[in-house]
């Protein structure tokens, strides 16, 4: 293919008219890039020695002195483009397209090729104020050095036809090359290093002070911290508009992967309005644990200030675990009804036996209408943190009462008559009776007081939104106020692996782990053998008691079974309480009054203790809970719940092999330099041969690919669904910070002062308000 001279001026002279982002630079010492925002691809020499020449009209160029092998050579030709463009590092944003998208001529010019563009002021219509500039340097000098390379096709080689090495400035010193462009580039390992610090909830700044720390220092990373900054703003520019639609196609797609993840959206016209999502992991651990869940709504986890509630359980390390999350626009009636039905259809219409929640009047009205069958029961520090100020000057004694209230309240073994008799008797001896909060606490004591829940299984493991609270703190880490809900699943997912690692290391323990046995019974060790090593603990706890603070008063026979009348000492030797245990022999069944297997799902020291007068050495299948037996959930599933076209993590560790390799050789040749350079060498020996099949592509290019790849989905061509606007939710803030007593009254110092009739003096206030008139 042939070119003319005239096409090849009219292809520098459109390129003259663009904007480019990047430049060429090569990996010797004697070549660094200083680019600009500016005209062409950009390409700036830094060498020791420099010829200056003259042109016959007088004007003054500076010539890089370099060794021969490093000119370029006029009628070159070389196998591929980037063969021919191989002594600069970094490629040209744009090229000239030929057939079959092949680049067909190709211009690398000076950082400081262009003139700037002048300023327009009309001192005559433009006041100063308008026609103030930002005080900017400029870099561009006309330079006409450059390279110009062009495709022959005959002969299916890049030849290199133009050459110009005079620059009409000096060339950057080599000192300074750290401050140059070249080294200012972000490498695909800061990229990815600057997405796993944003999942983690990591900022820019901190990443950047991070990494430059790891890679060694300031003086051999050129990336600044706008530079780290500037790639977050490119990722967030690549989600754009597109962000709710993104992160459906992003679900959808996962539907498809994975037949067990739900995921369910609702829309008001073309915005979203709530979004709920729960895997594999999620749906197991409701199945396994999911007989009391707790939810709460958290703020601040997004830009568009859409609440984020997660549905937390209690495992069977007694540890908190999400089994479902959403987020919602708003806190009503409506939309959390909305959320509970998309957690029922994902979980298979299965209800919890106990829902506990804050005192939310939506979440109030929304949950009979979906659990049916479930009990809700209200957070009790919600209720008792009120108390202190509701007694506050109305007592003579508020601490004895504080004393004696929170020892009724909190009681688990109290009954319901006998609840609410103390109740009246502490109330009457206080004189609270006509005390409003008393009366609506008492009037819905149903929904918040142990007593009448005490038949409830399961219900003494949570009796406030603590764990509720304890996972929003979690989550917070992680995400933040400013994140698009790319980056918040992102954060999602990455505390996610947070928590189910922790589950994997506690079933690691309790697999190769013997704990310290209290007694020789064979009761103890059979525990041990049966439930995960924190269960055990409690467990243990109880048989401890059963051996030393446990004894028989009586037996009886009654109706055919065995009752006991256990005797338990308090552990300083004092109080004594009698607890009756009825053991039916035929089916081996147990019942204690106190209803802890009911309310832990463990049995209680009272049941140990007749176990051991008759000699068992296991605990009965029936009163081994599954919930907290070991192995439950499968430790390879747990693993890879998260993963995506990696299920068995095969790559992910493969990549990591291959980070620890280059370490580890790095650690042992950091100071033998040959062998280093040689070993450099074969680096980029590799990464030459993956050059070579690489299609090309433009700096642009490569780094939308790489942000698409974090992503993991292509921008929407058409945007359909878009996030929520407008949004107001309590605890969302007004966005502005709390201003302080003491800068409040430095503002007010700052105004303008005026002159006062009454006191002639020039102060902030006028004659009507004048403080000398109170003295008058």
């Amino acid at each position: 293919m042939s070119i003319s001279s005239s096409e090849i001026d009219l292809e520098h002279d459109n390129q003259l008219q663009d904007d480019f982002e990047d430049d060429f630079i090569s990996d010797e010492d004697d070549f660094i890039s200083d680019e600009d925002k500016g005209i062409g691809e950009s390409i700036s020499f830094s060498f020791n020695v420099q010829n200056i020449v003259y042109s016959p009209q007088g004007s003054k160029y500076w010539i890089p002195n370099v060794n021969v092998e490093f000119i370029p050579r006029i009628n070159s030709f070389f196998k591929s483009y980037q063969e021919a463009i191989s002594i600069y590092e970094r490629y040209a944003d744009q090229g000239v397209y030929g057939k079959n998208n092949i680049v067909t001529i190709k211009y690398a010019v000076c950082s400081r090729e262009g003139v700037a563009p002048k300023r327009s002021i009309d001192t005559v219509h433009d006041s100063i104020e308008t026609s103030r500039y930002r005080r900017t340097s400029l870099k561009r000098t006309g330079c006409k050095a450059c390279i110009r390379i062009r495709f022959v096709e005959p002969r299916s080689a890049y030849e290199i036809y133009y050459f110009d090495d005079k620059h009409n400035h000096m060339v950057i010193d080599k000192n300074d090359m750290i401050m140059s462009r070249k080294r200012r580039q972000l490498c695909v390992t800061d990229q990815i290093f600057i997405h796993k610090a944003a999942s983690a909830g990591v900022g820019a700044s901190k990443a950047h002070k991070l990494h430059t720390s790891l890679n060694g220092g300031y003086d051999v990373t050129g990336c600044t911290v706008s530079d780290y900054k500037n790639f977050r703003r490119d990722m967030n520019s690549f989600v754009g508009a597109g962000d709710a639609e993104m992160v459906i196609s992003m679900f959808e797609e996962r539907c498809m992967d994975d037949p067990q993840f739900s995921f369910e959206f609702n829309r008001e016209k073309d915005q979203i309005t709530g979004i709920f999502w729960a895997d594999e992991i999620a749906k197991l651990n409701y199945q396994e644990f999911g007989d009391v869940i707790s939810f709460d709504a958290t703020f601040r986890t997004n830009q568009y200030r859409m609440v984020f509630v997660p549905f937390t359980a209690i495992d069977n390390h007694k540890k908190s675990v999400t089994v479902g999350a959403g987020l919602l626009s708003e806190e009503t009636f409506k939309s959390f009804k909305w959320l509970l039905e998309a957690f029922l259809k994902s979980h298979g219409g299965k209800q919890p036996v106990l829902v506990l929640t804050d005192q939310c009047l939506a979440m109030k009205q929304a949950i009979p209408k979906v659990f049916t069958n479930s009990r809700h029961r209200l957070c009790m520090f919600h209720s008792m943190g009120k108390v202190p100020t509701k007694i506050r000057n109305r007592t003579n004694n508020e601490a004895e009462f504080l004393k004696l209230f929170n020892k009724l309240v909190w009681n688990i073994n109290l009954k319901i008559e006998e609840f609410e008799t103390n109740w009246r008797s502490l109330i009457s001896e206080f004189n609270l009776e006509k005390n409003k909060w008393f009366k609506e606490r008492f009037r819905i004591r149903h929904r918040w007081i142990p007593a009448y829940f005490n038949t409830v299984p399961f219900c003494a493991l949570m009796k406030t939104t603590s764990r509720s609270e304890s996972i929003n703190s979690f989550f917070n880490k992680y995400a933040h106020h400013g994140n698009n809900f790319v980056t918040f699943m992102f954060a999602y997912e990455n505390a996610m692996r947070k928590q189910r690692n922790s589950q994997c290391k506690l079933d690691y323990v309790t697999k190769t782990t013997v704990p310290h046995m209290c007694t020789p019974k064979r009761i103890e060790k059979h525990a041990h053998e049966v439930y995960t090593r924190d269960i055990f603990l409690d467990v243990q706890k109880q048989i401890n008691k059963a051996a030393w603070s446990c004894s028989n008063q009586n037996v009886m026979e009654k109706d055919g079974c065995q009752l006991y009348t256990i005797i338990q000492t308090h552990k300083n030797g004092g109080k004594k309480k009698h607890f009756q245990v009825i053991w039916n022999k035929e089916n081996s069944t147990f019942n204690c009054e106190c209803n802890h297997f009911i309310q832990f799902g463990i049995l209680c020291c009272h049941i140990f203790r007749v176990m051991m007068n008759e000699d068992f050495e296991e605990i009965p299948k029936r009163y081994i809970s599954r919930r907290w037996r070991r192995d439950i959930i499968s430790f390879n599933l747990s693993q890879t719940a998260n993963r995506r076209g990696d299920s068995d993590g095969e790559l992910a560790r493969l990549c990591y092999d291959a980070q620890s390799s280059l370490d580890y050789m790095l650690m042992y040749l950091k100071n033998d330099k040959q062998k280093l350079i040689e070993f450099v060498k074969k680096i980029q020996s590799m990464k030459d041969e993956i050059d070579e099949v690489i299609p090309y592509q433009t700096r642009l290019q490569k780094k939308n690919e790489i942000i698409r790849s974090f992503v993991g989905i292509d921008k929407p061509v058409e945007v359909t669904v878009h996030p929520p606007i407008g949004i107001r939710n309590k605890g969302c803030g007004r966005g502005k910070r709390l201003i302080g007593a003491g800068e409040k009254a430095a503002k007010k110092n700052e105004r303008n002062k005026r002159k006062c009739r009454h006191c002639e003096e020039m102060v902030n206030h006028d004659s009507r308000n004048c403080p000398l008139k109170a003295t008058e």
